[in-house]
């Protein structure tokens, strides 16, 4: 037998289904017992179908919700008709995908309808061509859904730290509900991670769905609270704090203008360099605390150290020492501290009887002042007690 598909005008052959396939036309069939062949017609040489919806359902009560349909042969006048009504803003992804907009009114209450798609040849409101699929409306606030947790938070972070890098988990599909944190030991810390002390915690984002078609569901990390931070100068003047596990924690407001970085007993980091501001102060989690553009004689600064009452030392390129009270105010005179042994001074360090001692660079020599600082603490000390700590 032969079977030949003659397509109307407007309409294009789409393939055979049934005892026969492809899209051979004119197409042979043997028949040995009773056939059934059936022609398939669209607007594009491929057959009109839907392979799924998604959601699939959704609650009664559920909120306006975006449809989207899978298939095969749809077109970018295709009509989609739900539950009787025709949608005239449909959006057309491709030809594998349709969109629609569907309103809260018709997923009022539980119960099935008929999701269709219908394809007209250009200009045509005669016969068309179609296929459909069932959609469920679930009975009020079943939440059979459980949304996918997208959630990637930092390993570590440093004490004081506001936690907007674990505090960061988000859905797909995404604005369907929102998040709550909590900590193991501890507790909620939704609104921020700062009260955390140093340790080790299981950190639990926990979803509270506000579409009634989703469900609650969990996600739980091991977060590490980190007491103590390296400050680290880069080669391009740039600031970085890493904690213990090399982690990047934050980073100076003044990045690639800094030569030298000190910390204080408060665990405030101070830098020294090129800037607008060539001494600031920096908190742990990257806060300006204090930016000082001059006084004290503070001309492009070089080097800094900080003595055991954590007052400021800072060696100037013009051959001078500043001196500063830990709250920013000067001590050293308008010109600084000088003195015919200082020459490009650079590196400066407190020791552990008071003294000042200076690198020149200008003249490869070392300047000792006497007794000049606050005693620094030993660095066992300064590591059991947050105390500033000499330089080994």
């Amino acid at each position: 037998m032969t079977y030949t598909a003659t397509p109307d005008p407007g309409w294009t052959f789409a393939g055979w289904t049934y005892d026969l396939t492809g899209t051979s036309n004119p197409a042979s069939l043997t028949a040995k017992d009773e056939s059934l062949v059936w022609a398939n017609f669209n607007v594009t040489n491929v057959p009109l179908a839907i392979t799924s919806l998604s959601p699939p359902s959704v609650a009664a009560g559920s909120s306006t919700f975006t449809l989207t349909i899978n298939g095969t042969g749809f077109a970018s006048n295709s009509v989609v008709i739900i539950n009787g009504s025709t949608f005239p803003a449909v959006t057309f992804v491709n030809s594998t995908e349709l969109q629609v907009q569907v309103d809260s009114s018709l997923v009022s209450s539980a119960g099935t309808f008929d999701v269709s798609v219908e394809n007209f040849p250009v200009g045509s409101s005669g016969c068309a061509v179609f296929a459909y699929d069932t959609f469920a409306v679930t009975a009020s606030g079943s939440g059979l859904i459980t949304p996918t947790i997208n959630w990637t938070p930092a390993a570590e972070i440093v004490r004081g730290d506001a936690g907007t890098k674990v505090l960061n988990a988000t859905t797909t599909p995404p604005d369907i509900g929102g998040f709550t944190y909590s900590t193991s030991p501890g507790g909620d810390v939704t609104g921020g991670t700062s009260g955390l002390a140093p340790g080790t915690y299981t950190l639990t984002a926990t979803f509270h769905p506000t579409d009634p078609q989703y469900t609650s569901t969990t996600a739980s990390v091991t977060v590490k609270v980190a007491g103590e931070t390296v400050w680290i100068v880069n080669g391009g003047g740039s600031l970085s704090e890493l904690t213990g596990d090399g982690t990047a924690v934050s980073s100076s407001a003044y990045a690639g203008e800094n030569g030298a970085a000190a910390i204080d007993s408060g665990g405030n980091v101070w830098s020294v360099g090129s800037g607008a501001m060539p001494l600031v102060e920096t908190s742990q989690v990257g806060v300006v605390q204090n930016a000082i553009s001059s006084g004290g004689g503070l001309n492009t600064p070089i080097g800094i150290a900080i003595d055991g009452a954590s007052q400021i030392w800072v060696t100037n390129f013009n051959d001078s020492v500043s001196l500063f009270t830990n709250a920013g105010a000067a001590l050293s005179p308008s010109g600084g501290f000088t003195d015919p042994s200082l020459s490009a001074p650079s590196g400066v360090a407190v020791d552990l009887t008071g003294s000042v001692w200076i690198a020149n660079n200008g003249n490869n020599s070392v300047t000792r002042i006497l007794g000049a600082a606050a005693p620094a603490a030993p660095l066992a000390t300064a590591a059991q007690n947050n105390t500033t700590g000499a330089k080994p």
